[in-house]
């Protein structure tokens, strides 16, 4: 979801519609997968703030952005104060409790955005990016859906400088190697995480909510690749690592599904193996 917030941000400084917005968050550069917690497994090291946050910087939109107490009053009154300057982006909120329905137990946290637009003494009315345009609340109700176990805050939209897609492709490029970079002095991230998992899976009972964890993690992952491939240029050596990789990730979500432990360890050594050579291709670029 970070991407989409981002791609509707941009759209409203003036940018228009934007390629490589997901990349520009540097959620798809790398992940982490901590055997003890599988709502973590293949997750982007970077948080959703600190994502959405940098992607903005890198187009020039950001103004001023404020991250928000756990409680307390100023929280409404930081609000009303930047929305009287213009559209927002708020976020982190917990999708459970602005939606009032159920999260999975195994769900890995809160990665929802939503642009609000102007305040009012009725509330608030705001576009939320899974497809519900100029929805209305109270402002209490963002402020309960504020999310508590990890960064939460506003950032203003400001109008953007004209920014060509070679820019932006750089821009996401070089992002990626940082964040790629930053990500590979953990044992649970990389290639070494995914072959940790494998090794592991045997003997785990991938029931219920663990289940379906792992397989919206193989799901991302694949989408996560499919944007890294959207990077590079028609000619690249890489391309087809990428599509091997992409192509491990439904594999194992098919052998999840059938229930077949063996193809699906096998089918995660085979994404540990494309996940290492990551760093060749993005290098190359």
């Amino acid at each position: 979801m970070t991407g989409a917030i981002v791609s509707m941000a941009a759209f409203a400084a003036g940018l228009g519609d934007i390629r490589y917005a997901a990349a520009l968050t540097g959620r798809p550069a790398a992940i982490e997968t901590p055997l003890n917690e599988p709502r973590f497994w293949l997750t982007p090291p970077v948080v959703a703030w600190d994502a959405v946050s940098k992607a903005l910087d890198l187009l020039s939109i950001a103004g001023e952005s404020v991250l928000l107490p756990r409680s307390g009053p100023e929280i409404e009154k930081t609000c009303l104060r930047l929305l009287s300057c213009g559209p927002v982006l708020w976020g982190p909120l917990r999708r459970d409790v602005l939606w009032k329905r159920v999260e999975g137990r195994y769900w890995a946290g809160s990665t929802h955005f939503v642009m609000v637009l102007c305040a009012d003494d009725k509330g608030v009315v705001y576009h939320d990016p899974e497809g519900l345009p100029f929805a209305r609340k109270k402002l209490s109700e963002l402020i309960a859906a504020k999310t508590t176990d990890t960064l939460s805050g506003l950032v203003q939209i400001i109008p953007g400088p004209p920014i060509s897609i070679s820019e932006i492709r750089y821009a996401a490029i070089e992002h990626i190697r940082a964040v790629r970079k930053l990500a590979a002095a953990r044992l649970d991230n990389g290639a070494m995480g995914l072959s940790a998992l494998a090794d592991a899976l045997p003997a785990l009972k991938l029931v219920g909510s663990m289940r379906h964890a792992l397989d919206i993690a193989l799901a991302n992952r694949g989408r996560s690749i499919a944007q890294i491939r959207d990077l590079l240029e028609p000619s690249a050596p890489g391309l087809r690592l990428l599509a091997e990789y992409s192509l491990s990730c439904a594999r194992a979500r098919w052998a999840l599904l059938h229930d077949s432990v063996p193809n699906l360890a096998a089918s995660v050594r085979a994404m540990a193996r494309s996940e290492s050579g990551l760093d060749e291709i993005i290098g190359s670029q």
